[in-house]
């Protein structure tokens, strides 16, 4: 456990050392706000999308937005379950 948090404490200070505490800064922020972007993106238009090309054509379109659907109602409740607080009852706001 110490040898982890000292190599996060030299990793924190080569990267200080290399960029500067400002422009580390930035790059952490440019990179927090790709992934912000990114992930759901991946998840709701992208994920869905490539999980309903696998309906066979004879299939038809219908069958495959109801598929597309159902993945991301299944995202959306499982996003929805991980902030649900201790026996199920919903965190307070």
């Amino acid at each position: 456990m110490r040898a982890s948090m000292r190599s996060r404490l030299n990793s924190k200070k080569w990267l200080e050392a290399k960029f500067g505490s400002e422009k580390l800064n930035r790059m952490i922020l440019g990179l927090s706000t790709v992934i912000g972007i990114a992930l759901p993106v991946g998840l709701f238009l992208l994920l869905p999308s490539f999980l309903g090309g696998f309906v066979p054509k004879d299939w038809g379109v219908l069958a495959r937005n109801v598929l597309e659907g159902i993945v991301r109602i299944a995202i959306f409740s499982d996003v929805h379950v991980v902030g649900v607080a201790y026996e199920g009852h919903p965190p307070h706001v």
